[in-house]
């Protein structure tokens, strides 16, 4: 699931630019934090050691992806806008 959602999230991004719709000002780097939170929660859920290697093989890049959309600077929370 991490694997297929972080291509997902990648064409949505591409595609909101793409066709040029305009979004408030963060809201698409929120959205797009908020949906790798959830897939994130869910990958904790594997409970079986042959999934656990595989689920975290593809959580890391989506982790990876999440935490480039935040910037935590003196105190204030940023979230890069794309």
């Amino acid at each position: 699931m991490a694997e297929r959602a972080l291509i997902f999230l990648h064409q949505a991004v591409s595609d909101l630019k793409t066709l040029e719709i305009e979004c408030p000002q963060g809201s698409v780097a929120c959205w797009v934090l908020q949906c790798c939170a959830q897939i994130l929660v869910i990958c904790q859920s594997v409970k079986k050691p042959e999934h656990l290697e595989e689920c975290s093989h593809h959580t890391a890049p989506l982790l990876y992806y999440s935490l480039k959309k935040v910037n935590i600077n003196d105190n204030y929370l940023f979230l890069w806008f794309i």
